[in-house]
């Protein structure tokens, strides 16, 4: 029998993975695009953990998961901002 909340779980996992994968080649090759990229992909589990537990009797635990994801997603768009305009 299958966790009612597989689905969430494999996304956050895989959510995780692809963002140690690009992390690793953003260090090793020292692109700032991708860094970013492995910010937004950790928001993108974070929300998925947020929905996991808002689904259980765990409403707090996944609405403090939702604010965290939120708080990287527009510190990870004012870093782009930045960069953006200091590099024009």
């Amino acid at each position: 029998m299958n966790h009612p909340f597989e689905k969430l779980m494999k996304m956050e996992l895989i959510a995780l993975i692809v963002v140690l994968i690009v992390g690793t080649i953003a260090i090793a090759k020292g692109l700032f695009l991708l860094m970013i990229i492995g910010l937004y992909g950790i928001a993108a589990s974070m929300i998925f953990s947020g929905m996991a537990a808002m689904s259980t009797r765990h409403p707090v635990t996944g609405i403090k998961q939702f604010l965290r994801a939120i708080i990287l997603i527009i510190l990870a768009t004012l870093i782009i901002s930045i960069w953006y305009n200091t590099a024009t």
